[in-house]
């Protein structure tokens, strides 16, 4: 039976994650409550296939404060599709992500993001998928035998090749240092910014305190840079191990200039605490991708990618434009398994 899920099924989908992705967060109920039930942003489609009790598949459309043409609105994002091995072949994919979508887009939803794995891709394909592209990779790596393994080339090489190529903006006086908490000064820089930002994510204070500081067991390393006692800069990062070795995720970035970027960031590459690289993810022309540039970052060959990241929108309101035509900003932040 196909039915909306609530948080009295909360310990039969955390075991559904469990089994399908053991390294899930939301395995844990109180990541999965932080996330689902306890969303301030709205309220979370849930939708489960229910034999009996025993849940076999489900996907989610968890509330997020979207930007739409340079304004707030409403949003969501596709999470957690997961179906038991017995019960793959049904389609039962493609049925929760119509419901979980449609529901959404009737309580307000106006547009879905989406980055669908290699195994929920044709089902989001079936209930409606707007847009999809493949996101770029940015990548500064730290480790020249790191680098030398992923282009075949002697260390030796490799590091020249490294400080030939990933070269940042000169910061002149401006001094980056990691902080405890999202920095005061958040909803002044990212008004600043947001110009920038025409359609993806009202990146706030609000979204900082939750996204990063309010998110249970948090593991992210926050990184701020004033200028004349104003916040021009502000990084949080987080630890994941991909593309051959342990990289600092550039979860989100907000700069005035691509030299507050680098500064911002600069404390990390002085202390990267074991990890081989930063990597972030931005699409090409957007003012994300000229923040990550300016502190070194380089895009990653598609050859060097162990898959690509999928990019999708799901449209909630019939009178938004031509979603394939509009330029979206997409950050690490919304890909919310880290």
């Amino acid at each position: 039976m196909l039915r909306r899920a609530g948080p009295q099924d909360s310990e039969r989908i955390c075991a559904l994650l469990a089994e399908v992705f053991p390294a899930n967060p939301k395995a844990d109920p109180e990541v999965l409550a932080w996330q689902y039930w306890n969303n301030p942003w709205g309220t979370t489609a849930s939708w489960v296939e229910d034999d009996d009790g025993a849940l076999q598949a489900h996907y989610a459309v968890i509330a997020i404060p979207g930007r739409l043409d340079g304004r707030p609105a409403q949003a969501g994002m596709g999470v957690d599709a997961a179906t038991r091995d017995r019960a793959r072949g049904r389609g039962l994919f493609s049925a929760l992500a119509k419901a979980a979508y449609g529901s959404a887009a009737e309580e307000g939803c106006r547009v879905a993001f989406t980055a669908p794995n290699p195994h929920s891709l044709k089902g989001v394909q079936n209930a409606g998928l707007a847009r999809l592209a493949d996101l770029t990779v940015w990548v500064r790596p730290l480790d020249d035998a790191w680098l030398g393994r992923r282009t075949h080339l002697p260390a030796s090489l490799a590091g020249a090749a490294r400080a030939a190529l990933f070269r940042a903006r000169v910061v002149g006086d401006l001094r980056g240092e990691e902080v405890e908490a999202p920095p005061d000064g958040l909803d002044a820089l990212w008004a600043r910014t947001a110009p920038g930002v025409p359609w993806g994510v009202t990146s706030d204070a609000a979204w900082w305190r939750w996204r990063f500081a309010e998110r249970p067991h948090a593991r992210y390393r926050l990184f701020a840079t004033h200028r004349g006692g104003k916040l021009v800069g502000a990084a949080a990062l987080v630890e994941h191990a991909g593309y051959g070795g342990r990289f600092l995720i550039v979860a989100e970035l907000l700069a005035d200039d691509p030299a507050a970027a680098a500064a911002t960031l600069a404390p990390a590459l002085a202390d990267p605490r074991g990890a081989v690289g930063l990597a972030a993810v931005a699409l090409p022309g957007t003012r994300l991708a000229a923040m990550v540039r300016g502190a070194g970052l380089r895009r990653l060959p598609r050859r060097l990618e162990p898959r690509p990241l999928h990019f999708g929108v799901m449209r909630g309101d019939p009178d938004l434009p031509d979603l394939t035509q509009v330029p979206w900003s997409v950050s690490w932040s919304l890909l919310d398994h880290l």
